[in-house]
């Protein structure tokens, strides 16, 4: 059988497709001799604590700050030292502004013990109803009357500092 020049070349073409690739030619490396080192492999654990584990202090970083002093960072509810003068609110309040309409038609009377988180600029923050009589019946209003308020912020070492107060509430209807 006779192949002419053209089925040639196309059947070069499908037999270097089929053929393997060239193999880069490998090239030896020297052997390096490293001193044995004595240490764990790094994915080993640490052995397992038995008993009770305290959980670790939480602490903020010190800042300096150029023509300030250093003070420490007080952060609520970490048992930080008491304020040299406490925080001291600023004004009154408008009783009848926050007393509840429902409470109101009904004539109740009741008190609200809230503890106030007053921060280092005199805001309050976050304010908890810690008891309520009637209950359910003042908590909202106490909570809005509570964000409401403005304090002369709580120092320490002549610097504003955050703190918390508890203040009581005696509702009256207007």
């Amino acid at each position: 059988m006779v192949i002419a020049p053209a089925e040639t070349a196309a059947a070069d073409e499908v037999e270097a497709e089929r053929a393997p690739a060239a193999v880069a030619p490998s090239i030896a490396l020297p052997a390096l001799d490293l001193p044995a080192v004595d240490r764990p492999p790094a994915h080993a654990l640490p052995p397992p604590v038995r008993g009770p584990v305290a959980p670790a202090p939480f602490a903020l970083p010190a800042v300096a700050l150029p023509g300030l002093p250093a003070a420490p960072v007080p952060v609520a509810g970490t048992g930080s030292a008491p304020a040299d003068r406490p925080a001291e609110r600023e004004g009154g309040w408008d009783l009848a502004r926050f007393y509840p309409r429902s409470a109101r038609r009904q004539g109740l009377r009741g008190s609200s013990s809230v503890r106030l988180a007053i921060a280092a600029d005199g805001t309050v923050g976050a304010v908890t109803v810690e008891r309520s009589d009637p209950p359910g019946a003042f908590d909202e209003a106490a909570r809005r009357l509570g964000r409401s308020l403005r304090y002369r912020p709580a120092l320490r070492a002549g610097m504003p500092v955050a703190s918390t107060q508890l203040l009581t509430i005696d509702w009256i209807p207007p």
